[in-house]
C-alpha cells in the first residue's frame, strides 16, 4: 500500500512537474475567452478612466478590481502581453429593492497593453497635482501605475493575481518548488523530525548470489533395497498370464403366453363361505371377517346379537 511516508522526494518531483503541466494547460485553454470569465468588455479607455474617477452611491463606478497579466491573440496569428483589469461595473441602471433605487453592478473588464506606455486620455478630475506629476514622471507607465495613482487619491485598492496567466513552464516551476521541494521537507519533519529522510539499509544484491551446488550422495542400503523390490514386483506383473476373456452364459428367456386369459364367470355363488356378492357389487368380495370369526370360534361376529327373554321388549310373540 502506498503511503505518504513511502514516497521519496524524486517521486514528488515527478508528480509536481506533471501536475504543473496539467494545471498550466487547463489555465491556458480557458484564458482565451475573457468575456466568458469576466463579463462585459469595456472597449473605450475614456470610459474606463471615468469609471475609476466617478462614484455612484459612495462607490466607484468600477469597483472590486483585480489585475493580472496574460497573453492574448493579437489578431495576426500572434500573441501580445496585456494587463486585464476586471471587476464590477455600474453602467447607469438601477434596481428597486425595499423601496429604494440600488445601483446595479455587473462583471466587466478592461484590457491594456503591457508593452506600450499607458497614457490617460481623460481629465484628472479629483486627482492631486502631485500625484499626476509623479505618474507623468514615470518613463514607461502601465495601467497598474495608473491604478496606483488614482487609488491613492480616490481611496480604493485592487488585487494583483500574479498566478493568473502564467505559462505552462511557469506553472511547472511553481509546482516543482511547492510540491517537489517544500512538501517533501514538511513530510520529513512530520515523520522523521529531520529535514532529510534517513538513509535506509542497503538491500541484498541478488545478482551476486549464486545457488550452491548440492554434493553428490550415494544411495543408502535402504534405498537400494526398495529399488530391488520395485524391480521384482514389475517382473512378477509382466510374468502373469494374460486373463482369458470368457463370455457369460446366455440368460434363459421364458416365453410369455400369448393366448388371452379366460374371463372369470359372472355367476358366483352368493352363499359361498369364501366369497359373497351383493346386488349392487360388480365383483364378488371375500368374506374375510366371517372366515376369521369361524376360525377363532367367535360366533358373534357372523350372527346378529340375540336378546334374552327378560330383556326383550313387551309385544306380540312371533308365531312358530
Amino acid at each position: 500500500m502506498i503511503t505518504l511516508s513511502s514516497l521519496r522526494q524524486w517521486h514528488w518531483m515527478i508528480i509536481s512537474l506533471a501536475l504543473g503541466a496539467i494545471v498550466g494547460y487547463v489555465r491556458q485553454s480557458t484564458d482565451g475567452d475573457l468575456g466568458l470569465r469576466y463579463g462585459r468588455f469595456i472597449r473605450d479607455q475614456r470610459t474606463f478612466e471615468l469609471a475609476l474617477l466617478e462614484s455612484e452611491q459612495g462607490r466607484p463606478r468600477f469597483a472590486d478590481l483585480r489585475v493580472h497579466r496574460q497573453r492574448i491573440s493579437d489578431g495576426k496569428d500572434g500573441q501580445t502581453l496585456v494587463y486585464v483589469v476586471s471587476g464590477n461595473y455600474f453602467d447607469g441602471y438601477h434596481e428597486h429593492s425595499g423601496g429604494k433605487l440600488i445601483a446595479n453592478y455587473a462583471p466587466a473588464f478592461f484590457v491594456s497593453s503591457a508593452t506600450t506606455p499607458f497614457k490617460p486620455v481623460g481629465n484628472w478630475t479629483g486627482i492631486r497635482a502631485e500625484t499626476r506629476r509623479q505618474f507623468e514622471a514615470l518613463g514607461n507607465p502601465t495601467v497598474v501605475d495608473f491604478l496606483d495613482a488614482v487609488g491613492r487619491s480616490r481611496g480604493f485598492s485592487y488585487h494583483y493575481d500574479w498566478w493568473v496567466g502564467l505559462s505552462i513552464w511557469s506553472w511547472m516551476a511553481v509546482s516543482f518548488l511547492a510540491m517537489g521541494v517544500v512538501w517533501p521537507i514538511c513530510l520529513n519533519l512530520v515523520f522523521y523530525r529531520s529535514l532529510r529522510r534517513p538513509r535506509e539499509p542497503k538491500g541484498v544484491d541478488l545478482s551476486k548470489i549464486r545457488n550452491p551446488v548440492a554434493p553428490k550422495t550415494t544411495p543408502s542400503a535402504h534405498a537400494v533395497n526398495l529399488d530391488q523390490q520395485e524391480s521384482e514386483l514389475e517382473k512378477q506383473l509382466h510374468a502373469r498370464p494374460a486373463p482369458v476373456e470368457t463370455t457369460p452364459p446366455a440368460k434363459q428367456v421364458i416365453p410369455l403366453a400369448t393366448q388371452p386369459m379366460a374371463a372369470p364367470s359372472g355367476d358366483v355363488d352368493r352363499d359361498s363361505p369364501e366369497f359373497g356378492q351383493k346386488k349392487d357389487d360388480y365383483y364378488p368380495t371375500a368374506k374375510r371377517q366371517l372366515e376369521q370369526a369361524r376360525q377363532s370360534g367367535d360366533r358373534r361376529a357372523s350372527a346378529p346379537p340375540t336378546l334374552s327373554a327378560s330383556a326383550r321388549p313387551p309385544g306380540p310373540t312371533p308365531s312358530s
